[in-house]
């Protein structure tokens, strides 16, 4: 989910993609009102981090992606706590297994979003044979390498611009809205020293206990 600074002089990919987020099978609760509505996707190079805030910023959730380095973290806020796990490439693809399986099937039609022109995949589930299938759109106009390898769509060609992900009994849609070419500074990739590190586990935890909590 990474793009490029088309007609730059400088040759790296950098700036940022922003998508809208909704939840179309979200039941009436509280998360209504705090889940947010919008992911934002810093890139630069092989480096990107993804961000997702809710609504006053007492939950945020985002991921730092380094596909070079083959290097995946994922961090939690919390109210006042700070959660980070590392994974390399072993633990992306157990991280990964925790999703459902795909298996996709290429289409002949095509559609522009946010001024891109992409291919259209149905996706289906294969735990849930009835369900209808997911539309994945992606471009190839975007120049990255290899932008969805920590992701269940690893075997997509192309910039994701619209997906669904379901994660902890829910599910998101998210489709791309806006893309900026803006200058991405390095520091944009590091992580805050007040981040508490945790395994895979651990932060599976949390993330399920926050869920339940505000379902109560």
């Amino acid at each position: 989910m990474f793009l490029s600074n088309c007609g730059s002089k400088d040759s790296t990919p950098h700036g940022v993609i922003v998508y809208n987020v909704s939840y179309p099978v979200l039941e009436h609760s509280i998360l209504e009102n705090v889940l947010p509505s919008e992911m934002t996707i810093l890139y630069k190079g092989d480096m990107a981090r993804g961000q997702l805030r809710s609504v006053g910023g007492i939950v945020n959730s985002e991921f730092i992606s380094n596909q070079q380095k083959k290097v995946f973290k994922q961090l939690l806020k919390s109210y006042q706590d700070y959660y980070v796990c590392e994974l390399n490439q072993d633990g992306v693809d157990q991280f990964i297994q925790t999703f459902p399986s795909l298996r996709f099937e290429p289409t002949e039609e095509t559609i522009v979003v946010a001024g891109y022109n992409c291919e259209v995949t149905l996706a289906y589930n294969d735990a849930n044979s009835e369900a209808a299938p997911m539309r994945v759109y992606h471009t190839k106009e975007l120049q990255i390498t290899n932008p969805n390898w920590y992701t269940q769509f690893n075997s997509i060609d192309g910039v994701l611009m619209g997906y669904e992900l379901e994660q902890f009994g829910m599910t998101m849609r998210l489709e791309a809205k806006e893309v900026l070419e803006r200058p991405v500074e390095d520091a944009a990739f590091l992580v805050d020293p007040k981040y508490v590190s945790v395994n895979s586990q651990e932060m599976e935890t949390k993330f399920e206990h926050l869920i339940s909590e505000f379902n109560d």
